[in-house]
């Protein structure tokens, strides 16, 4: 195994369930206990190590970004429109006196009105409600898992949030598009249940008809969204799985483990005994383990982040490696595309998350970086309309971000360490997944003004 990297947390008990400890999807921060981690001050979390093979005991180690790999938006700016209007003859301009022939007026030539920014989608609003100042509000709490909560993610209808729990479980839940007062508890409407140990991601497809999740047994699972029920088992990687992701079409899923990413065929249809999940490319290059991993939205490519302190871009064809982004100082701890597919934002143990310009002659290139946490970050995603970023932090916050200028807007506090976060379809909300064993859904509340600083 790697050297570990220096001020590495402590290692304690797991939370009580038979399951082996999975190595961390993406730093390995140990925490004395999901109840402890709740409970420890913002910002004691040390950046964390290079994982260890599993063991199993009494002592485990819990994973920090190996937590089931859990963005975003900033705001469009408007151009002037520009131009004055022609100058016409006043109406009541005297004749011109007989002697005297007036040359015609000339008028002015118009303007060009400059070009407008595209208008956000009807079904978007995340660069309206997402302001500076905001002041975000919790409105929904789901509570139902018995270990820490280390994915969410909406369904493509923003009505399910799917979660991944250490207590080797994913829970769909249905919330509601109203308006409640307050926090309200939400029931959970299924259990997914066939790890034998803890669930790491958790995703859906864009159809919201199936379900993929990985965990640190070994495997990833593919489920019936609307009944739970079992579909594919993706086995080929040796130790946990960190991440798995549908790409669009819903036919391939990517998975990360130790230093690969893999990309899988599964079948349109139900099971059939004979055909299951194939895979189709092994990506080789990285020279750290693979905690995150993500098609784009044309599923033409596919990025992929490391312990090894880069986060690397691939052709997803051909599995051919088109470049690497190089500038984290610690592991690169999740990865995600924006809609447009042009950027890609990561996160790292070093405590910053960056914007990369990853389309056109000067790709790769370093937008933007994300400063502001205190600890080490472990996801982050943009809104669909890409203009925001929000990010998840062990220092107990997710901050969202002017996915443009990389400004802090507004942050969400209240759970122990943040581990995952991510928007709503409308942008409307943002779900989070904290080690305290819970799941919240926030909106952005009142606005007090000004950008943070």
């Amino acid at each position: 195994a790697p050297p570990p990297v220096p001020g590495a947390v402590r290692a304690l008990p797991r939370p009580a369930q038979p399951h082996a400890a999975p190595d961390s999807a993406f730093a390995n921060p140990t925490v004395d206990s999901v109840a402890d981690a709740a409970d420890r001050t913002e910002g004691e979390a040390d950046p964390p190590r290079e994982p260890v093979a599993p063991k199993r005991g009494k002592g485990v180690l819990l994973a920090g970004g190996a937590l089931a790999l859990l963005a975003a938006v900033g705001a469009a700016i408007a151009l002037g429109t520009g131009g004055k209007q022609p100058n016409e003859v006043a109406k009541n301009d005297p004749p011109p006196a007989p002697p005297k022939t007036e040359p015609p007026k000339k008028e002015p030539p118009k303007k060009e009105k400059e070009p407008q920014p595209p208008a956000p989608k009807a079904n978007d609003s995340s660069g309206a409600v997402w302001a500076a100042g905001s002041v975000p509000v919790e409105v929904f709490t789901l509570n139902g898992h018995t270990g820490a909560v280390g994915g969410a993610a909406f369904g493509p209808d923003g009505a399910r949030i799917v979660t991944a729990s250490w207590d080797a479980t994913a829970k769909v839940w249905e919330v509601s598009a109203g308006k409640p007062s307050g926090p309200q508890a939400v029931p959970e409407a299924l259990t997914l249940t066939g790890h034998k140990d803890f669930v790491l991601s958790a995703a859906f497809n864009a159809e919201g008809t199936r379900i993929v999740t990985s965990s640190s047994d070994g495997t990833a699972k593919v489920w019936d969204a609307r009944t739970g029920a079992e579909l594919f088992a993706l086995r080929g990687h040796s130790g946990y799985v960190p991440t798995a992701s549908f790409g669009p079409d819903g036919t391939r899923i990517v998975t990360g483990a130790g230093g690969t990413a893999q990309v899988w065929e599964v079948p349109a249809g139900k099971p059939d005994g004979a055909k299951g999940a194939t895979v189709l490319l092994t990506l080789k290059g990285h020279a750290g383990n693979v905690h995150a991993a993500a098609f784009s939205p044309d599923g033409a490519r596919i990025v992929t982040g490391s312990m090894d302190k880069t986060a690397k871009v691939w052709d997803a064809r051909t599995g051919a490696e088109l470049f690497a982004l190089k500038g984290h100082t610690e592991s690169v701890t999740s990865v995600a595309f924006g809609a447009g597919g042009t950027r890609v934002v990561t996160t790292s143990a070093d405590q910053t998350a960056k914007v990369w310009q990853v389309d056109g002659p000067n790709a790769p290139t370093e937008l933007c970086a994300l400063k502001g946490h205190t600890s080490f970050l472990s996801g982050a995603a943009f809104s669909p309309d890409g203009t925001r970023i929000v990010t998840a932090s062990a220092d107990r916050t997710a901050k969202v971000w002017d996915a443009r200028t990389g400004a802090e807007l507004c942050e969400m506090k209240g759970q122990a360490s943040f581990l995952r976060a991510a928007f709503s379809p409308d942008g409307a909300r943002i779900v989070t997944a904290s080690a305290d064993k819970t799941a919240r859904v926030w909106e952005p509340g009142r606005t007090d003004g000004g950008p943070k600083k």
